[in-house]
């Protein structure tokens, strides 16, 4: 299994140095929704010039790609502002979504595609639920077939779309819960170790 770090947040500096000196790795994944935890897209690109540099250093002759910060899908100008700011540029564009429509997330993806063009898009967390103000309960028979549409979209579009990852790999959603999860996106059993019906499907895309 391919190993890949991530600049987790604005403390992550020294940690992700650390933790990094001795390992080889080809990707580096950036900050993790960024706009929800109050870190300034200025200080976030400036930290990032930073963190790159010494990385680099620390690894010379290696080709590491950038993978930029996923936001939430409802941001709108955290990224552009730290990608007008940010160097170097990531190399590959990193995505967040949640919703129930998978045409939203079609053109999520190839909307800001079109804004950050890179040779690689990933999407790095996507699950089927509603986070609107209405907040309707997903049922059992929904995640399936948009988890195969997404698939068959992947596929279809993997010169680019070259990584997604289904959220998520937990055994204790709950729509009650804080952030609310709906359990019907578990890949494994509630409270077990088994993978879930759905969670077999997704293993069977990738």
């Amino acid at each position: 299994m391919e190993f890949i770090p991530m600049i987790f947040g604005k403390d992550s500096h020294d940690t992700f140095l650390k933790d990094t000196k001795d390992l080889k790795f080809d990707y580096v994944l950036g900050y993790n929704e960024p706009n929800l935890v109050g870190f300034d897209a200025k200080d976030a690109a400036t930290q990032w010039g930073t963190t790159i540099k010494a990385m680099r250093d620390a690894h010379p002759g290696q080709t590491i790609k950038l993978v930029s910060p996923a936001m939430s899908n409802d941001d709108t100008k955290w990224l552009p502002e730290f990608w007008s700011l940010a160097d170097p540029k990531p190399d590959v564009l990193a995505l967040h979504w949640y919703g129930t429509e998978f045409s939203d997330l079609q053109n999520y993806i190839e909307s800001m595609r079109k804004q950050f063009p890179t040779s690689e898009v990933w999407v790095t967390e996507v699950a089927i639920y509603d986070y609107s103000p209405a907040h309707r309960k997903i049922t059992a028979d929904e995640p399936g077939p948009f988890l195969k549409t997404l698939s068959d979209y992947a596929e279809t579009n993997k010169d680019w779309l070259t990584r997604w990852a289904f959220f998520g790999f937990s055994n204790n959603f709950s729509d009650d819960a804080q952030p609310p999860m709906s359990p019907f996106n578990q890949l494994y059993e509630t409270g077990t170790n088994t993978i879930s019906a759905l969670g077999k499907q997704y293993l069977a895309y990738n």
